[in-house]
């Protein structure tokens, strides 16, 4: 499940003011995540937005490589990383973060640039001298703006006396339903984790007027949150069996086109109620999507950063949060990436 996919923020004209090139990317992302055993939940625009971070210092070969990961249609990276006005009835932010070595010198115009387009600011930590400390204060950082939700993002040992720079998104979203479930017709029903394995989950029901929209392959639902301005949209395949082929078709054009042919209508709706968190160690994963130049130390270029050719992208680890229930859903996120010098320093 990728949380900020499906919870789309409309315009005043209703339209989707989701990019194109993200979707994409959560798309991309998600073929290759979905391999893995397990109910999982991650959050593309909170990945993304770190990779963009790096992507900003990033030159040549290196550059373009992660520009082609995340489908990026220009050589700025114009996106604000703080959401300026919550949607109305929602909580709903981004925070960003640079911690750096305190002695090593970033360039003016990088941090100008990640201020201006994500609002990161600049945090001195040490982490030559004290790696544990470090993560300790980057790690209460995330749960400080994830409330409490996203615990220990960065595992002991990811950093050390060589990292020198990490930077870190977290997001997180709180809504409650236009219209809420009634806690008292949730019962234990079945549910098909798939064609041949079933479990008994909480499943919650209502009769209500939703947003709908149908095709031979899959089903498409939307449930506003409270002022309506965001939603939770669900793809659910029309055979039991159908998850996999679902998984292996859906394309940006499809769902966008899902999203357009949605209509009020009246449904007997019921939904599973879920709390999930998963963490995820993404380095080899999206260096095989195509950016592997930027974990290789010597190879790597990020001269953007501090004008030198000694770091390189050593950690990228995810780790998100969702909880769907009768009120509404609460979901969380946080990525970090960690840069590391090519030589310890003495």
């Amino acid at each position: 499940m990728s949380f900020s996919s499906l919870q789309r923020q409309q315009d005043s004209e209703g339209t989707s003011t989701g990019s194109g090139g993200r979707t994409q990317f959560a798309l991309d992302l998600y073929s290759r995540l979905r391999t893995e055993k397990g109910d999982f939940v991650f959050s593309p625009e909170s990945i993304a937005t770190a990779l963009e971070m790096v992507r900003a210092g990033a030159r040549g070969q290196t550059a373009e490589q992660i520009s082609g990961v995340l489908h990026l249609q220009r050589e700025s990276v114009p996106r604000p990383g703080n959401t300026p006005t919550p949607p109305q009835g929602c909580e709903l932010y981004q925070a960003n973060a640079l911690w750096a070595q305190k002695d090593h010198s970033l360039l003016a115009d990088y941090l100008a640039l990640v201020r201006e387009a994500f609002g990161a600011e600049l945090r001195s930590v040490d982490f030559q001298r004290a790696s544990a400390h470090a993560r300790g204060v980057i790690n209460s950082w995330v749960a400080e703006q994830t409330k409490g939700k996203i615990q220990d993002l960065l595992a002991p040992g990811v950093l050390n006396e060589s990292t020198r720079l990490v930077l870190t998104n977290a997001v997180y979203f709180k809504g409650a339903w236009s219209r809420q479930f009634d806690k008292g017709l949730t019962r234990e029903d079945l549910f098909h984790v798939s064609s041949t394995e079933t479990m008994r989950v909480p499943m919650m029901f209502q009769e209500s007027d939703v947003g709908y929209a149908e095709n031979g392959d899959f089903q498409t639902l939307e449930l506003k949150y409270q002022g309506n301005e965001v939603s939770f949209v669900v793809l659910l395949p029309r055979t039991v069996d159908g998850l996999a082929a679902l998984e292996q078709r859906i394309t940006t054009a499809q769902l966008e086109k899902c999203l357009h042919e949605l209509r009020r209508t009246k449904l007997w709706l019921f939904l599973p109620r879920l709390r999930v968190t998963r963490d995820f160690s993404l380095s080899q994963t999206v260096s095989k999507m195509g950016m592997p130049l930027a974990f290789l130390p010597g190879k790597a270029d990020f001269s953007g950063m501090d004008g030198g050719q000694d770091l390189y992208l050593s950690t990228v680890v995810h780790k998100a949060f969702i909880d769907v229930n009768e009120q509404g859903t609460e979901a969380a996120a946080a990525t970090g990436a960690a840069m590391k010098f090519t030589a310890v320093q003495q």
